[in-house]
């Protein structure tokens, strides 16, 4: 916009200039101290300069014209450039958080499931522990079951004995 608004600028200026030059020239050529040679040669001379003059002027302005719109393009070049590479720094920085963030997440839940997988290994540590107590006790009680089965086996056997005895 800024650009835009210098080229404005510079199309006034050489309006202005051309129409001051143009005025004060051709103020010049009617007052020429040269030799009348009637009204029309005067007329004509002027014309002829007039215009060789504005074809001059025209060509200025065509080439001021031309070096200010390639400084604009240039300026315009440099300035999308910069915008570019702004943009591209930004996303950049922008995949940068979303990458970490990513992956700050991704170690946080496997943090979370390693805590999970340790209670649940304890868990069945514990329960493991439980059953092989109570396998245990189970064994024991059936140790102390033989061991009475045994007395009371040795015991009727005794008895038998003794009972064969008396009957004898």
């Amino acid at each position: 916009t800024l650009s835009y608004f210098y080229l404005c600028y510079l199309e006034d200026v050489i309006s202005c200039v051309y129409y001051v030059v143009f005025f004060f020239q051709a103020e010049d050529g009617i007052r020429d101290a040269q030799e009348s040679r009637g009204l029309g040669d005067v007329y004509k001379r002027q014309a002829m300069d007039d215009m060789k003059r504005v074809q001059g002027e025209e060509k200025r302005i065509q080439e001021v014209y031309a070096e200010v719109r390639d400084t604009w393009a240039q300026y315009h070049r440099t300035t999308l450039n910069e915008e570019l590479e702004t943009t591209v720094q930004r996303r950049t920085a922008e995949f940068e958080e979303i990458r970490k963030a990513k992956q700050d997440l991704h170690v946080a839940e496997l943090q979370q499931l390693e805590k999970l997988q340790k209670l649940a290994l304890e868990q069945k540590k514990t329960l493991h522990n439980q059953e092989l107590a109570a396998l245990r006790d189970q064994f024991s009680q059936r140790e102390l079951l033989n061991a009475e089965r045994s007395k009371m086996l040795l015991a009727v056997q005794e008895d038998a004995a003794r009972a064969s005895r008396t009957l004898r």
